[in-house]
Formats: structure tokens, sequence, C-alpha cells
């Protein structure tokens, strides 16, 4: 399947479930951001301080547009069965 054709169904939209909307992609780049600086650790003894201020805040920040994103679905469903 060619790339014009993805882009054309825009499956994400239509689904109403982008990874980025649900901060799916904050939460890997934080597992993966604090993997490097675990495996850094071990190979050298020191993390960079960058590993260590932004594997938490992308977690976080994951974390909060997952729970928003959870938050506004139940309301849709809500709104729905009403």
């Amino acid at each position: 399947m060619s790339s014009s054709n993805l882009r054309d169904k825009n499956i994400c939209s239509t689904q109403g479930c982008s990874p980025c909307e649900k901060g799916t992609n904050n939460l890997l780049l934080g597992a993966g951001v604090g993997a490097y600086g675990t495996a850094t650790f071990l190979a050298t003894g020191a993390v960079c301080p960058t590993c260590i201020v932004i594997a938490p805040a992308l977690l976080g920040y994951g974390a909060y547009k997952r729970i928003k994103f959870n938050q506004k679905k139940r309301e849709e469903a809500a709104q729905a069965n009403s």
C-alpha cells in the first residue's frame, strides 16, 4: 500500500485515536531515553544530565495526555448513551 493511499484513508482521524493524542509517543520516548540513560550508566558509571530531566518529563507528560484522552473518551461515550 502506497503512502498516498494511507493519507487518503486517514486511519487515525477516522478512528479518533492517534498515538500522539493518546500520549503513546511521549511514553515510548520517555522509556527509550530512560533505557538509554540506564545503559549509559551501566556501561560508563555516569548518566547525562539531559536523560535525568527528559525521561521523567516525557513519561509524566505522556501519562497526563493518556489520562486526558481516556477522560474525553468516557465523556463522549456517556453523551452518546444519553
